[in-house]
C-alpha cells in the first residue's frame, strides 16, 4: 500500500512550559535521505519487513520534491509489511489542554494496492507504542494526486507525544 503524505505547514501550537513551544514544521530545513529520523526533534517508529518476498523494509524518510529540492516532505513506506503501523513523531510537547489542532495535508501518491489509512493520535513515550491513543476519526487517502487539508483537534491529556500519523501506512510525499 503506498500513501502520500503531505505535511507541509504542519501546526501544532503546544502550552507553556513544553519541551518545545510551538510546532510549525515544513520540513524544509531538514536533510533529504533515505535515513533522516531522528531530525529536528522529530523520530519514526516504522514497522518491521515479514519474511513475504520481496524483503523491502519499511522506511520513513524526508524526501524533496522533484521539482524543487527545496520543498520538503515525509515519505514513508511500508514495504513488505502494509498491515503493521508505522509512526511518525513530533518533539514533546506538554500534556495537551484541549485547546490545539494539529494541521497539515496529505495525498495518496499510488493506489498500488488501495487506500492508505492516517490516524492521529497521542502516546506517553516516543518508542513505546502500547500507549498509542487514537485522537479523531481515521482519515482515508483514496485518489491518487488529490491533497487533503486535514485538521484534528488534540483534546486534554496526560499523554505528551503526537503522532501525525499511525496505521499501516505507507508512502508520505508532498
Amino acid at each position: 500500500m503506498k500513501l502520500g503524505l503531505l505535511l507541509g505547514g504542519l501546526l501544532l501550537t503546544a502550552a507553556a512550559n513544553a519541551q518545545v513551544a510551538t510546532i510549525n514544521e515544513n520540513f524544509n530545513n531538514f536533510t533529504a535521505e533515505n535515513t533522516t529520523f531522528p531530525q529536528g526533534g522529530w523520530s519514526a517508529v516504522v514497522a518491521s519487513p515479514t519474511s513475504t518476498p520481496p524483503p523491502v523494509s519499511p522506511r520513513m524518510i524526508i524526501a524533496a520534491d522533484t521539482n524543487d529540492a527545496n520543498n520538503k516532505m515525509v515519505q514513508s513506506y511500508a514495504g513488505n509489511n502494509g498491515s503493521t503501523p508505522s509512526y511518525l513523531i513530533t518533539p514533546q510537547i506538554a500534556a495537551p489542554s484541549g485547546d490545539k489542532t494539529l494541521t497539515f495535508q496529505a495525498m495518496l501518491v499510488s493506489p498500488s494496492p488501495g487506500p492508505g489509512t492516517i490516524q492521529i493520535g497521542l502516546a506517553s513515550s516516543a518508542t513505546d507504542m502500547s500507549s498509542f491513543t487514537a485522537v479523531g476519526n481515521p482519515v482515508t487517502l483514496s485518489a491518487v494526486g488529490t491533497v487533503q487539508n486535514i485538521s484534528v483537534n488534540i483534546p486534554a491529556s496526560a499523554l505528551h507525544q503526537i503522532y501525525p500519523f499511525h496505521e499501516p501506512c505507507c508512502r508520505t510525499d508532498g
